[in-house]
């Protein structure tokens, strides 16, 4: 039983989101998007928030929420000026391989609310809108380093897919656990 706590004692030093029952996070990034074939641009602007917790503190995965936000306006050739504007957000499942110095991680969520919008104002001012469809899934993974054992700091690749929208992003921050 002592070489069981000893154990858990060195996995809990080396990766501390997998003892943590609450976990915050936030990120910030770079997103790429492209909808409809029409629509292609970088948006600089991209913040997402996570809460998870943990339904089993000792089990390598964690059930919570996250929210996704990014903005951005462009001159395009044949458009004129475009605004972009995006949010997503929705339940997220996170999974990761404890016990690693840089722990491995796997983000899962689908967007029950989600919000796409390209405004263009072409040379006579009139304004074109599209919005996108249907309710994406989020994929995602990353690399999570503990320096000290509450806060870790995240480096995160997520794509999103559906119907008519592909988004890419990636994102680093920090996440803190209790």
């Amino acid at each position: 039983m002592r070489f069981f706590s000893l154990v858990l004692g060195v996995v809990a030093l080396n990766s501390s989101a997998a003892f943590a029952v609450v976990d915050v996070q936030l990120l910030a990034g770079k997103e790429t998007v492209a909808a409809n074939d029409k629509v292609s641009a970088s948006t600089t602007n991209v913040g997402t928030a996570a809460v998870h917790v943990s339904p089993l503190p000792l089990a390598p995965l964690a059930l919570g929420a996250t929210a996704t936000y990014g903005a951005k306006s462009l001159e395009d050739p044949i458009l004129g000026k475009v605004d972009y504007e995006s949010m997503t957000a929705g339940p997220e499942a996170m999974a990761w391989l404890p016990g690693l110095p840089l722990t491995p991680y796997v983000k899962v969520s689908h967007a029950v609310y989600r919000h796409f919008m390209a405004t263009a104002n072409d040379l006579y001012e009139k304004s074109n809108q599209w919005g996108a469809s249907g309710n994406p899934t989020v994929v995602g993974g990353g690399l999570q380093w503990s320096p000290v054992p509450v806060v870790s700091l995240l480096g995160e690749y997520r794509q999103t897919t559906g119907e008519d929208i592909v988004t890419r992003t990636f994102l680093f921050g920090l996440a803190a656990g209790i």
